[in-house]
């Protein structure tokens, strides 16, 4: 009990016996303001008393405060969990975004139909370098990837090839041009076996020897091969690519080293401008030509992701366009 409870009960006490009491009984006036009196302290002392029951205790409102502060904080909590499991979502979401993204592209890349030329250099100088004529080969072995490529699939690959030399009476040839590699459902087999019996008959039963190195030259020819295989596809979107086998530094009668250059950079833009992306593959040779300027021409006009060496035609060049077609056909690095 308060000491406020406490005096309000005394007051009560006191004023209310000495309202009954015998001495007040003849003093009315008294006797009526003890009454009076009496009255009000009981009137206090019930509200007090009120009051005291209404207001919860010092340790009735600590626990309170507590339970307060422990829903605020579970809500806090809740709250943060939530925030959690929403940018964990986010995240996930992302995530599986980037995966289709991923995953679609690869799948452009798998189903990309392309438009191949293929740019082979047969000056006299690439005898000493290729005697054993590598470098025909693994066009030939590309062409038939790409038809293995094709086998069973709705895509077409076509692909054209282009010999050049220089200052000959010959100075360029184009023993295939605009072949399409087109899958038969009627005919399983024929992509591979036709594809094998028409490259063989063009490719092997040529010379190689074709003069000088009119490296603008071959190229001139390679862009009208696009122009061609444009006019083929009628509008399809295809990735359209030029492979270009050399074995020395650019060389003819008519024209200076300087000239040839600018020649072979005019045509590297008609290229880009014609959206063919131009690879170069240099066979070295006994002037070590590449790595005497040659090699920092052809990364400068192509790109240094686009221009590969090979020390020796074999086995370096085999393993290098293996891993170029790898790229174009989606399942490798650049």
């Amino acid at each position: 009990m308060t000491i406020k409870l406490f005096l309000l009960a005394v007051l009560f006490v006191l004023s209310g016996g000495a309202a009954f009491s015998e001495y007040f009984k003849g003093h009315k006036f008294i006797s009526l303001l003890a009454m009076t009196i009496a009255i009000i302290a009981t009137f206090y002392l019930f509200q007090d008393i009120y009051d005291d029951l209404k207001q919860p205790s010092s340790s009735t409102q600590v626990e309170l405060q507590r339970q307060a502060e422990a829903q605020r904080i579970a809500k806090l909590e809740a709250k943060l969990k939530r925030q959690n499991e929403l940018q964990q979502q986010a995240l996930l979401q992302l995530a599986e975004l980037k995966k289709q993204q991923a995953d679609s592209e690869q799948n452009v890349l798998e189903n990309t139909q392309l438009d191949v030329v293929f740019l082979i250099d047969q000056s006299g100088s690439i005898k000493a370098i290729d005697k054993y004529k590598h470098r025909i080969s693994i066009v030939e072995n590309v062409i038939m990837r790409l038809a293995e490529h094709a086998k069973g699939t709705p895509l077409i690959h076509r692909v054209s090839v282009v010999e050049f030399g220089g200052d000959s009476l010959v100075p360029v040839a184009v023993p295939i041009s605009v072949l399409e590699l087109k899958y038969n459902p009627v005919k399983p087999n024929d992509i591979v076996s036709k594809t094998k019996r028409h490259i063989a008959n063009a490719l092997h039963s040529r010379s190689e020897n074709m003069g000088n190195t009119d490296i603008p030259l071959g190229m001139k020819v390679a862009l009208a091969e696009f122009r061609q295989l444009k006019a083929k596809s009628g509008g399809e979107i295809r990735e359209r690519k030029l492979l270009l086998f050399i074995g020395g530094r650019p060389y003819t009668y008519k024209k200076q080293l300087e000239h040839l250059r600018r020649d072979i950079e005019n045509y590297a833009d008609e290229l880009e401008r014609s959206n063919v992306s131009l690879w170069v593959i240099g066979l070295n040779n006994a002037s070590d030509y590449w790595n005497t300027g040659d090699g920092a021409f052809w990364k400068n006009v192509v790109g240094m992701k686009q221009t590969r060496f090979a020390e020796t035609s074999f086995p370096n060049i085999a393993s290098i366009v293996q891993n170029l077609v790898d790229q174009w056909l989606g399942m490798g690095d650049y």
